[in-house]
């Protein structure tokens, strides 16, 4: 049995709780900053262990002192209750942690060609 997918308003109304992160198709996802980079691994470290909790498993991409991530509901075949969850709990052990929320890599090209 699958998860149901959540609808629009539940999704805006959670990510209204939820700073910088953004809804991309069919994933959250957001990019905290930290101040170096032994604290970005210990964030996906934190954030694994909330992950295996929940058995529900988010990506991430780590560059240094960011960390990008994102999840979604891969047999769902879109956003669930249990994303809205997990980035509730990935935004707390970045607060935990003093992460600082960056734009996303989309919003960073978007203020490039601006500026170009």
């Amino acid at each position: 049995m699958t998860t149901p997918k959540a609808d629009d308003a539940t999704i805006a109304h959670a990510l209204a709780g939820l700073p910088g992160w953004q809804r991309s198709g069919d994933e959250l996802c957001c990019t905290y900053r930290f101040g170096a980079f032994a604290v970005a691994v210990e964030f996906t470290a934190r954030i694994a262990a909330v992950a295996e909790q929940r058995q529900h498993h988010p990506e991430w991409t780590v560059r240094h002192r960011e960390v990008e991530v994102a999840t979604t509901t891969h047999d769902a075949g879109g956003l669930t209750g249990r994303d809205l969850e997990l980035a509730a709990d990935i935004a707390a052990v970045a607060t935990d942690l003093a992460g600082e929320t960056a734009h996303s890599k989309h919003d960073r090209a978007e203020r490039a060609k601006k500026r170009s």
